[in-house]
């Protein structure tokens, strides 16, 4: 037989066969389409970002000069607080608390530095806001009356770090007016 003709009687062998296909060394057939399988389940399992996650609490909020003011409760009575990422803890006025076992002075800005400085009583309280509830959260009663003066404007309480740390994220979204604390 001679040479060309040894090629075309190849050529027509192979086509006989179908296409030519390479195989990557180690592999078979069916570990690569379980490979496969398993890269599309990967992918179509994995979540996609959603905003309107169940785990993101969504507050709305005001500003009034210049500060974020956050309507909650306080057992069950409906209360104002700024907004004071400075704040180790939260504080809730001794007026909308209700009776406090001993007379509190009223606060004072902090002479040897920045912050407000009073006497306070640590005690629990259940706070909501917007649809989540903490119950037994302990917070510092405070008299408010004179920072509400200096600051020209009415509120209620402090909203601190304590509760604010709880969450993973904190999103202020001016344009929505929206506090995201998200798990």
């Amino acid at each position: 037989m001679s040479a060309p003709r040894s090629r075309a009687i190849l050529a027509a062998a192979a086509s006989r066969r179908g296409p030519a296909r390479r195989y990557v060394a180690g592999t078979s057939v069916p570990a690569r389409r379980r490979l496969r399988y398993v890269l599309l389940a990967l992918v179509l399992l994995t979540p996609l970002p959603n905003r309107a996650h169940s785990g993101v609490l969504r507050i709305p909020f005001r500003t009034a000069q210049s500060m974020i003011i956050v309507e909650g409760k306080v057992n069950g009575s409906p209360v104002a607080f700024l907004l004071d990422t400075g704040a180790t803890r939260t504080i809730v006025s001794a007026n909308v608390y209700g009776k406090v076992p001993f007379r509190l002075r009223t606060i004072e800005r902090n002479s040897r530095g920045p912050g407000i400085a009073g006497d306070s009583v640590i005690l629990p309280i259940n706070l909501e806001l917007s649809n989540h509830i903490w119950a037994g959260q302990h917070v510092a009663i405070m008299n408010l009356d004179g920072l509400s003066q200096v600051l020209g404007i009415q509120f209620d309480g402090l909203l601190g770090q304590d509760v604010l740390r709880g969450f993973h994220a904190v999103r202020i979204d001016y344009h929505a007016h929206v506090i995201e604390l998200e798990d």
